[in-house]
């Protein structure tokens, strides 16, 4: 999962948790910085790491979605070679 900041509508910094890209948008704001309306934070990711980091407190990285993750991956090697055999 990632957590983009946008400045204007332009992308411009890319963070792996939401805290850093915050910390980011803090740094460029305030007193005597640009005014917060011009940053924007967007995530682009996975709903279900979302779920995990944010309501159970996981690590983005921890064994449980990384172990999900070979898993999943297994599961969508294993479809695509089932789709490419019927046709």
């Amino acid at each position: 999962m990632e957590f983009v900041v946008y400045r204007k509508g332009r992308e411009v910094a890319i963070f792996q948790r939401r805290s850093d890209a915050e910390r980011y948008v803090r740094s460029k704001t305030g007193f005597f910085g640009e005014p917060d309306a011009y940053y924007q934070i967007e995530q682009r990711g996975c709903y279900l790491t979302e779920a995990a980091v944010t309501y159970k407190g996981l690590a983005d990285d921890c064994d449980e979605l990384m172990t999900f993750r070979r898993k999943f991956q297994g599961f969508l090697s294993s479809f695509a070679k089932m789709v490419v055999r019927r046709n």
